[in-house]
């Protein structure tokens, strides 16, 4: 009988904490699955931010590009712009340069005929033979036909046949400097 006793006596005593035990079990299996819920939940919304991290990087750097595409093409509209505005101001000067290449054109036919004269036949004359023959025979004689054949005033044949950076390489290169040198 005392064992029976003392056996109540641990019943009471254990089933308690057996029900205790059962209860805090329950509660923990219901944290755990609560825990692995929320821990599922963390992993998608680390997975789903992971996304959107991919997704803002990749927005951002295409925004990037579009504003460095925009900044360059805003570079090429102002050096076109200043191109143009650059042509503009030339046309005035186009516009001369075409009215004088009209006149030289009238003269054009003239300005051969004596500068070719010139090459071929004053080059072994002295430069007073030179001018005799340009000022008193051959001007005046193309001036003195029927129909004259027009010829640029004040003609300098070496300057339509060379320019001054040939000129200055010949004297470089040891031609002396005068005049009859440079036409021969």
């Amino acid at each position: 009988v005392i064992n029976i006793m003392r056996f109540y006596e641990v019943y009471c005593d254990v089933e308690p904490k057996r029900i205790a035990l059962n209860q805090a079990n329950a509660e923990l299996a219901a944290a755990q699955d609560k825990l692995a819920t929320i821990k599922a939940k963390i992993a998608e919304l680390d997975a789903n931010l992971a996304e959107l991290t991919a997704a803002f990087e990749k927005a951002t750097g295409e925004k990037l590009r579009c504003q460095e595409e925009a900044e360059s093409t805003q570079r090429t509209i102002s050096l076109a712009n200043r191109l143009v505005g650059g042509l503009a101001s030339e046309n005035v000067r186009w516009a001369e340069s075409v009215a004088q290449f009209k006149e030289q054109e009238k003269m054009l036919v003239g300005d051969v005929l004596l500068i070719t004269a010139f090459v071929s036949y004053v080059g072994c004359f002295t430069k007073k033979y030179r001018l005799d023959l340009m000022e008193e025979r051959w001007l005046p004689f193309m001036k003195g036909l029927k129909v004259p054949i027009p010829i640029t005033p004040e003609l300098d044949p070496l300057s339509m046949l060379t320019d001054d950076a040939d000129i200055a390489s010949w004297n470089n290169e040891g031609l002396p400097s005068d005049r009859m040198s440079t036409e021969n």
